[in-house]
């Protein structure tokens, strides 16, 4: 398996160490792993610059509405027009299209995304370690603590530790 790094970029590094985050240094660790990189960006701290592929998190989940920034047509607009290859959006539908200040941004591009059939009930997830199992669909967060645990899956990790025993752990996702 390849090592992809993660890394964050240097506003929210800023701002997590503002937190009193405890942090390696990311940088010099995103250096030695070459263009095996992962982005990590907070939307406030998004510069709006072209990547290959966005995973977007939207965390606003209510029964209010309360949709925050993306109520506005120039940020959603940069949200959405900045990937290369692929994106996915990751979040509550009916939390946008409750929202009374958003709805009119998001109600069309959500009925565009449903008519394409670009619109899943559920995660598809699978292990890297095994992936001649097949992917696990995942709806909740309870799904994904059964099914992916630690990242990987339910098989035993096998991985034999210092002392010689094999782990007792389920497989992990490890980069």
């Amino acid at each position: 398996m390849n090592d992809v790094n993660t890394f964050v970029s240097e506003l929210d590094q800023a701002e997590l160490l503002r937190d009193d985050a405890d942090l390696e240094d990311i940088e010099s660790h995103a250096e030695k792993m070459g263009n095996k990189q992962i982005r990590c960006s907070s939307v406030d701290n998004y510069q709006g610059e072209e990547c290959d592929i966005i995973v977007i998190s939207l965390v606003r989940s209510n029964k209010y509405g309360g949709i925050g920034f993306l109520k506005e047509e120039q940020r959603v607009n940069v949200l959405l027009s900045r990937a290369k290859h692929g994106m996915f959006i990751v979040g509550n539908a009916a939390t946008l299209r409750s929202s009374s200040k958003g709805n009119h941004v998001w109600k069309p591009l959500l009925g565009m995304f449903q008519s394409q059939g670009r619109i899943v009930k559920s995660f598809p997830t699978v292990c890297q370690l095994h992936p001649t199992d097949g992917t696990t669909y995942c709806r909740t967060v309870q799904e994904f603590r059964t099914h992916r645990p630690n990242g990987g899956c339910n098989r035993p990790c096998s991985a034999r530790l210092e002392c010689g025993h094999a782990c007792p752990l389920v497989s992990l996702l490890m980069f």
